[in-house]
């Protein structure tokens, strides 16, 4: 077997392959305990659910998030048991589909190996190896986001409608992947089209997000959340290097960096 074989056997193979490394690689860390965000608010949140009736009002527990991992977690708590393993287990799926989609996402835009090495590279960065079993709603959220891009890129709206609501409904910050994308499709289509309409969709779940928490608590945003909003420019500049220093320098997250800024390099040339 190689490179050479159909493509849906391939991927069905590689997908496994994926899914086997992560296991073995993780499975020890499975029944740790909460920690961080997770003991926190998430696993109160998660209990909540398990004991109770599923709602998507959580705000007296969640500290303000989206509910949708909050929910899902919730009724595998009631299929499977309320334990760290299926906790974490259902973290790594989220790591799980992040690489796959990956490789899906670099095989579409360039070939094959392309995808595997992207896959690989994102699976032994720290940072998302340390996340990918962790009880905190970053890997929820890398993998619903990776795979809204997918669909984005292989123009399937209703997929991409479904996935990018779900990137929304984890964290409200996801609607900067939806802004995003449709700056890159207005860019590429260069006008307003009925086919650009479908990816502007996904604003709609984050309008109907927030006015139903205006409904329902009086107000669009959590408090806390949106008590950190400053409108001071000198402070605006200073949390944006701040955030950029975080988004590409902090924990290990230089490695992704590098290989973006070496990426740009042309061999010929040196």
């Amino acid at each position: 077997m190689g490179l050479n074989m159909k493509k849906p056997h391939f991927n069905i193979l590689y997908a496994t392959i994926l899914l086997f490394i992560l296991i073995l690689l993780k499975y020890s860390v499975l029944k740790l305990p909460y920690f961080w965000d997770g003991l926190n608010y998430m696993i109160p949140t998660i209990d909540f659910i398990y004991n109770n009736s599923i709602t998507p009002f959580l705000w007296d527990y969640n500290l303000g998030h989206p509910p949708f991992f909050f929910i899902f977690t919730g009724i595998l708590f009631k299929i499977f048991g309320d334990s760290p393993i299926v906790a974490n287990s259902a973290v790594l799926l989220f790591a799980f589909l992040a690489l796959y989609f990956t490789y899906l996402i670099g095989k579409e835009l360039f070939n094959r190996k392309i995808g595997i090495i992207a896959s690989l590279i994102l699976l032994f960065t720290p940072i998302f190896f340390s996340y990918s079993a962790l009880l905190i709603l970053a890997m929820p959220l890398t993998a619903l986001a990776i795979m809204t891009v997918y669909f984005a890129i292989k123009n399937k709206p209703s997929l991409y409608f479904i996935f990018g609501s779900l990137t929304i409904l984890t964290e409200t910050t996801g609607i900067l992947v939806i802004l995003a994308i449709i700056l890159v499709k207005l860019f590429i289509e260069k006008k307003f089209s009925k086919n650009l309409f479908y990816y502007c969709l996904p604003i709609l779940t984050f309008f109907l997000l927030i006015i139903s928490n205006k409904i329902y608590y009086g107000k669009f945003f959590y408090p806390v959340g949106a008590s950190l909003l400053q409108f001071n420019l000198i402070k605006n500049l200073f949390n944006l290097l701040l955030i950029l220093k975080t988004i590409f320098f902090d924990q290990y997250r230089w490695v992704l960096t590098s290989i973006l800024l070496l990426s740009f390099i042309n061999v010929k040339d040196l």
